[in-house]
């Protein structure tokens, strides 16, 4: 019997290959790339240089410490928040 918190998929160049990941893992990944994509929108740039840019100036640290808390604010929220947070770590978007 399949545990019903845990999903799997074949990956997409391999059938053979089966990714398993934990449902809390799957909305978090999926909370983050809809969030880069809002950070990306706001700022006028791609997706990629969004994600970098996040990485770079310790935003990602700031999203996995606090997910618990950001899941439940708004996208515009949280987007200042990273700003503020990439901001403090030398980023210069603003």
């Amino acid at each position: 019997m399949q545990d019903s918190n845990i999903l799997c998929n074949f990956a997409a160049e391999n059938d053979k290959e089966i990714i398993c990941m934990s449902k809390l893992d799957k909305n978090i990944l999926d909370f983050l790339i809809a969030l880069v994509a809002e950070f990306a929108t706001r700022f006028g740039i791609s997706q990629d240089k969004a994600y970098n840019y996040i990485r770079e100036y310790k935003g990602l640290e700031f999203f996995f410490k606090h997910y618990n808390i950001l899941h439940t604010l708004s996208f515009a929220d949280n987007v200042d928040d990273l700003i503020q947070v990439c901001a403090n770590h030398g980023g210069s978007l603003r």
